[in-house]
């Protein structure tokens, strides 16, 4: 994706800031079940017609965005949210 640079979150574990990507920033805001935040953010993205890319090429067809996004939300749910937690800008 472009256009859409990373958010600072302010960590006071840290006592500094946390870069947080767009998508990740869209499951943050989402309910804390990975099938509902994954429609948060297919649904947020659609609604802005927002595209993803990889290796600098846009993915094409429904079945490659929704295989991405459905990697980005396992990741998420299972490396980067226990991160944030731990950062203490995620409840």
């Amino acid at each position: 994706m472009s256009g859409f640079g990373n958010l600072v979150l302010a960590s006071p574990v840290l006592g500094a800031g946390v870069s947080v990507d767009f998508i990740d920033r869209l499951m943050l805001e989402a309910p804390r079940d990975e099938q509902k935040a994954l429609a948060h953010a297919r649904g947020a993205m659609a609604s802005r017609g927002i595209r993803m890319f990889k290796s600098e090429k846009p993915l094409e067809g429904a079945g490659e965005v929704e295989a991405a996004l459905a990697e980005r939300a396992g990741r998420f749910f299972q490396e980067n949210l226990p991160y944030y937690r731990q950062l203490g800008v995620a409840d």
